[in-house]
Protein backbone atom coordinates (compact mmCIF):
# COMPACT_ATOMS: atom_id res chain seq x y z
CA UNK A 1 0.00 0.00 0.00
CA UNK A 2 2.97 2.32 0.61
CA UNK A 3 4.06 1.95 -3.00
CA UNK A 4 0.62 2.79 -4.38
CA UNK A 5 0.36 5.89 -2.18
CA UNK A 6 3.76 7.16 -3.33
CA UNK A 7 3.07 6.19 -6.95
CA UNK A 8 -0.19 8.14 -7.09
CA UNK A 9 1.38 11.15 -5.35
CA UNK A 10 4.31 11.23 -7.76
CA UNK A 11 2.07 10.67 -10.80
CA UNK A 12 0.05 13.67 -9.68
CA UNK A 13 3.25 15.76 -9.58
CA UNK A 14 4.08 14.92 -13.22
CA UNK A 15 0.50 14.74 -14.48
CA UNK A 16 0.84 18.00 -16.43
CA UNK A 17 3.76 16.54 -18.41
CA UNK A 18 1.96 13.26 -19.06
CA UNK A 19 -1.22 15.04 -20.15
CA UNK A 20 0.79 17.32 -22.42
CA UNK A 21 2.51 14.36 -24.06
CA UNK A 22 -0.84 12.57 -24.41
CA UNK A 23 -2.33 15.68 -26.04
CA UNK A 24 0.59 15.80 -28.49
CA UNK A 25 -0.06 12.14 -29.33
CA UNK A 26 -3.71 12.95 -30.09
CA UNK A 27 -2.59 15.83 -32.32
CA UNK A 28 -0.14 13.46 -34.00
CA UNK A 29 -2.96 11.00 -34.60
CA UNK A 30 -5.01 13.78 -36.22
CA UNK A 31 -2.07 14.66 -38.49
CA UNK A 32 -1.58 11.00 -39.44
CA UNK A 33 -5.32 10.65 -40.07
CA UNK A 34 -5.31 13.60 -42.46
CA UNK A 35 -2.02 12.73 -44.16
CA UNK A 36 -2.84 9.06 -44.64
CA UNK A 37 -6.56 9.46 -45.31
CA UNK A 38 -7.47 6.95 -42.63
CA UNK A 39 -10.08 6.84 -39.88
CA UNK A 40 -9.09 8.92 -36.81
CA UNK A 41 -9.40 5.92 -34.47
CA UNK A 42 -7.20 3.82 -36.71
CA UNK A 43 -4.66 6.66 -36.66
CA UNK A 44 -4.92 6.75 -32.84
CA UNK A 45 -4.23 3.03 -32.79
CA UNK A 46 -1.19 3.54 -35.05
CA UNK A 47 0.04 6.42 -32.91
CA UNK A 48 -0.20 4.55 -29.62
CA UNK A 49 1.28 1.34 -30.99
CA UNK A 50 4.16 3.46 -32.33
CA UNK A 51 4.49 5.45 -29.08
CA UNK A 52 4.66 2.22 -27.10
CA UNK A 53 7.39 1.05 -29.52
CA UNK A 54 5.44 -2.12 -30.27
CA UNK A 55 4.89 -1.65 -34.01
CA UNK A 56 2.75 -4.61 -35.01
CA UNK A 57 2.99 -3.65 -38.69
CA UNK A 58 -0.71 -4.15 -39.41
CA UNK A 59 -1.17 -0.40 -39.98
CA UNK A 60 1.73 1.54 -41.48
CA UNK A 61 2.16 5.09 -42.73
CA UNK A 62 2.89 5.44 -46.43
CA UNK A 63 3.22 9.21 -46.89
CA UNK A 64 6.28 11.23 -45.89
CA UNK A 65 4.22 13.36 -43.49
CA UNK A 66 2.73 10.24 -41.89
CA UNK A 67 6.14 8.62 -41.48
CA UNK A 68 7.76 11.72 -39.97
CA UNK A 69 4.81 12.11 -37.61
CA UNK A 70 5.12 8.48 -36.53
CA UNK A 71 8.83 8.97 -35.85
CA UNK A 72 7.96 11.93 -33.64
CA UNK A 73 5.25 9.86 -31.94
CA UNK A 74 7.85 7.20 -31.17
CA UNK A 75 10.04 9.83 -29.50
CA UNK A 76 7.06 11.19 -27.55
CA UNK A 77 6.27 7.64 -26.47
CA UNK A 78 9.81 7.19 -25.17
CA UNK A 79 9.42 10.34 -23.09
CA UNK A 80 5.95 9.33 -21.86
CA UNK A 81 6.93 5.84 -20.77
CA UNK A 82 10.30 7.07 -19.46
CA UNK A 83 8.45 9.40 -17.09
CA UNK A 84 6.16 6.57 -15.97
CA UNK A 85 9.16 4.29 -15.35
CA UNK A 86 10.96 7.04 -13.42
CA UNK A 87 7.87 7.65 -11.27
CA UNK A 88 7.56 3.91 -10.61
CA UNK A 89 11.23 3.69 -9.65
CA UNK A 90 11.02 6.69 -7.30
CA UNK A 91 7.76 5.47 -5.73
CA UNK A 92 9.33 2.08 -5.03
CA UNK A 93 12.40 3.74 -3.51
CA UNK A 94 10.22 5.98 -1.32
CA UNK A 95 8.16 3.00 -0.16
CA UNK A 96 11.28 1.00 0.76
CA UNK A 97 12.86 3.99 2.48
CA UNK A 98 9.70 4.69 4.46
CA UNK A 99 9.30 1.05 5.44
CA UNK A 100 12.86 0.88 6.75
CA UNK A 101 12.91 4.39 8.22
CA UNK A 102 15.59 5.76 5.93
CA UNK A 103 15.58 9.48 5.25
CA UNK A 104 14.29 10.59 1.87
CA UNK A 105 12.84 13.71 0.30
CA UNK A 106 9.78 13.63 2.57
CA UNK A 107 11.95 14.25 5.64
CA UNK A 108 11.60 10.86 7.31
CA UNK A 109 14.89 9.95 8.96
CA UNK A 110 16.18 6.80 10.61
CA UNK A 111 17.72 7.80 13.96
CA UNK A 112 20.29 4.97 13.74
CA UNK A 113 22.10 5.97 10.53
CA UNK A 114 25.67 7.25 10.96
CA UNK A 115 24.66 10.75 9.86
CA UNK A 116 21.81 10.87 12.39
CA UNK A 117 24.07 9.63 15.19
CA UNK A 118 26.71 12.24 14.28
CA UNK A 119 24.08 15.00 14.27
CA UNK A 120 22.81 13.88 17.66
CA UNK A 121 26.35 13.81 19.06
CA UNK A 122 27.12 17.29 17.75
CA UNK A 123 23.84 18.55 19.18
CA UNK A 124 24.72 16.96 22.55
CA UNK A 125 28.28 18.40 22.23
CA UNK A 126 29.94 15.00 22.53
CA UNK A 127 33.25 14.43 20.75
CA UNK A 128 33.03 12.35 17.58
CA UNK A 129 35.65 9.61 17.31
CA UNK A 130 36.60 9.44 13.59
CA UNK A 131 38.10 5.94 13.99
CA UNK A 132 35.12 4.46 15.77
CA UNK A 133 34.88 2.29 18.85
CA UNK A 134 37.55 -0.21 19.72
Amino acid sequence: MLFIRHFIRLLYLVSHMLLGLFALMVVGAAIVSLAEGMNFWKAMYLTFITAATIGYGDVVPVTVVGRITCILMGLLGLMFFGIVVAVTNRALAHAIEEKHGIRHADGIENPHTPRSVAKAMVKARQPIDPIGPG
